[in-house]
């Protein structure tokens, strides 16, 4: 679905705006996308803090089925289908419209006549496209941005895990991970204004060099103040720079063909992002892995500390979960 509405979004904005208002356009779609993450991560810290100190309660309350996760799960289906219903009800006034001649009057680029759409036509498309040099700087700019933007995928994949390894179960990582997600909601219209007059090319270099450098606080010190330094900073970053590439897209797509050229311009994103995963866990396997004796019988992770006496560790004698274990150190 994901791969569907984010073209189909990306051209009404488009369509809908003038060249000058884009940049502006894109950072309120990018500020209200984070905020719905940023609450959503809050939702995981209290469902997880509910369920760890009054399971009887929980189990009493919502079923010993219902587990953190698919309590996540099932409100977030609630939440789309409520959004859905609140689209569905909108009145005719706030719906754009959909047929193409009638974005005349809302687009500064002259109409072109469309016709219907047929995999043939994308296909035709897409091969000429492939001549088109916008297409090719675009693709540049966004492979050079792969490994910068590879910090999302560890801020939701593996911080947490890292986090609950190193500093114990109650780690609060869900309201550590909203911050970045917050602060771009709050930071991208502002941040939109004061460098609207900035060009492209300049806030994409500015912002993803500042993103490039936050996890330097991560290398000082494991600590819940050095994944917060890091988070506050690369917001910063992204929100400069994040709208503007979009905005970029925007402006060299060619018009009619902003579908086709949106997919084939982030093919280098999504090849440079697939080992994003496997990296991943080959560093927390590595560096930060998983003790299977630290785990009580609901899941829970290095409630007791491994290098005590008493603890699970010891007490079964397994010498090589002490060694690999990396809680408490």
């Amino acid at each position: 679905s994901e791969g569907i509405l984010g073209p189909v979004y990306f051209i009404g904005i488009k369509k809908l705006t003038a060249a000058e208002h884009r940049p502006l356009a894109y950072s309120i779609m990018f500020a209200v996308s984070n905020a719905g993450g940023g609450s959503s991560d809050i939702v995981v810290d209290i469902l997880r803090l509910w369920y760890a100190t009054r399971l009887e309660w929980w189990n009493y309350v919502v079923g010993a089925w219902v587990t953190p996760a698919r309590a996540c799960f099932l409100s977030a289906g609630f939440v789309l289908l409520l959004s859905t219903g609140l689209a569905l009800a909108l009145p005719d006034s706030l719906v754009p419209p959909l047929c193409p001649h009638k974005y005349k009057e809302f687009s500064d680029e002259s109409s072109t006549s469309s016709g219907r759409c047929s995999p043939c036509s994308v296909v035709v498309q897409a091969f000429s496209l492939l001549k088109d040099r916008n297409l090719w700087r675009v693709c540049i700019v966004a492979t050079c941005l792969t490994f910068t933007k590879m910090q999302w995928h560890h801020m939701n994949a593996t911080l947490p895990k890292y986090l609950v390894r190193q500093l114990g179960e109650t780690v609060p990582w869900g309201a550590i991970n909203s911050i970045d997600y917050f602060l771009c909601a709050a930071l991208a219209p502002l941040l939109a204004w004061a460098t609207g007059h900035w060009h492209d090319a300049n806030a994409i270099i500015i912002g993803s060099f500042v993103m490039s450098v936050s996890p330097i606080f991560m290398t000082l010190e494991v600590s819940i103040r050095a994944s917060c330094a890091w988070l506050v900073l690369m917001s910063i970053g992204e929100v400069i720079w994040n709208p503007r590439f979009t905005t970029y897209t925007a402006n060299l797509s060619p018009h009619g063909r902003e579908g086709v050229f949106l997919v084939l311009a982030y093919v280098p994103t999504f090849i440079g992002g697939l080992p994003a995963g496997w990296l991943s866990g080959e560093l927390l396997s590595r560096y930060s892995p998983d003790c299977p004796s630290c785990r009580e019988t609901e899941g829970a992770f290095c409630q007791v500390n491994c290098a005590h006496p008493g603890s699970a560790c010891n007490a079964t004698n397994r010498l090589t979960d002490q060694l690999l274990c990396t809680s408490f150190k």
